[in-house]
This record gives C-alpha cells, sequence and structure tokens, in this order.
C-alpha cells in the first residue's frame, strides 16, 4: 500500500472536507434548490469517510456502527419524529393564524407558516435529520476513532469537538458548537 493511515492523513481528509462543506455545499444548494440540503451532507462528509475507509483498507464496522441499530429501535425514532414534525407543523398554523409574524420582522422568510405538510417534514429531513445523522457517522465514527489512536482520549475529544465546531463555519457560534460536540 502506498499510503498508511496516520495523523497526517486524518488531517487531510479532514481539510479536504472542510473545502467540500465550505465551497460544494452553498453551490449544491444553488444549484439543487432543497435537495441540496440533503445531497450536500452525504457528499461533503460521507463520501470522503467512506473512501478513507476503502483506501487505507480499514474496518467499516468500527466506524460505521449502524448494523447494531435494531428495526424496532428505528421505527419507534421514526415514529417520534413524525409525531414532533406533526406538532411542530401544526403549532406553526396555529400561531400564524392567532399570532402572525409581520412582515417586516427578519424571521419572517426564514419559516414557512403556512407550508403544506410534506413541505415541513421535507425541511425537517433536509435541516436535522439527514445533517446530524451524516455529522454523527462522520465525527463521532470515523475521526473520533480514527483521533483516539493517536492520541490520548481526552485530546481525541477536544479536538473531535473543536473540528466539528469548526466545520460549521459560523465563527459567532464557535463556542456554542464546540460545546455541543463535546456534549455529543
Amino acid at each position: 500500500m502506498l499510503f498508511r493511515a496516520s495523523l497526517k492523513t486524518l488531517s487531510l481528509l479532514y481539510v479536504l472536507v472542510l473545502l467540500l462543506l465550505w465551497y460544494l455545499s452553498p453551490f449544491l444548494g444553488a444549484r439543487l434548490g432543497d435537495w441540496g440540503r440533503v445531497v450536500a451532507p452525504l457528499l461533503c462528509l460521507l463520501l470522503p469517510a467512506f473512501l478513507y475507509v476503502l483506501i487505507f483498507r480499514l474496518n467499516p464496522n468500527t466506524y460505521f456502527r449502524l448494523a447494531r441499530i435494531r428495526f424496532l429501535d428505528l421505527l419507534w425514532v421514526l415514529v417520534l419524529t413524525l409525531l414532533v414534525v406533526l406538532g411542530i407543523h401544526y403549532l406553526l398554523k396555529l400561531q400564524a393564524h392567532w399570532w402572525p409574524v409581520p412582515q417586516s420582522s427578519p424571521s419572517y422568510g426564514a419559516f414557512h407558516f403556512k407550508a403544506p405538510l410534506a413541505e415541513t417534514l421535507f425541511q425537517v429531513f433536509s435541516l436535522a435529520i439527514v445533517p446530524a445523522l451524516v455529522e454523527e457517522v462522520f465525527f463521532r465514527g470515523l475521526f473520533l476513532e480514527e483521533l483516539k489512536k493517536y492520541l490520548p482520549k481526552f485530546w481525541a475529544l477536544l479536538l473531535s469537538a473543536l473540528a466539528f465546531s469548526v466545520a460549521h463555519g459560523q465563527w459567532h457560534f464557535l463556542l456554542s458548537f464546540f460545546l455541543l460536540g463535546l456534549y455529543l
């Protein structure tokens, strides 16, 4: 094998992911519209992670533990998610009817208060579920597990949380994302 997995190659993987997230993701959003929010995390985080595992012939079960999820647990999560989305959808409809947000408000365009249920479901799927799952697989699955090979667990956790916060590219929320990364 020409290369072997190391802290240096893991760092290069992370730089590649940052470049993809910061430059390809907005391009996909502009080209694919709403579907760009679904495709971008898959291309920017999962694809490099799977390539890393394939190139260095690592055991995928170590990083991508999807085999441990039971069908009933997954079904339960999906049902609860659907119930939460339905609740949010109808609460937004009630709010739009009884306490409308003024059109002059900066947050008016951020929420679709009169959106159909299918659009609300898609928004939750594309803005919450897909990115969260993909980030977990990349940052907690591959990145943290690889860091623990080269660094003590404490430093691996700190560096993984820092990488998670920097990847979001929102510098004014860096500390919040860092603490969230530590918690997760």
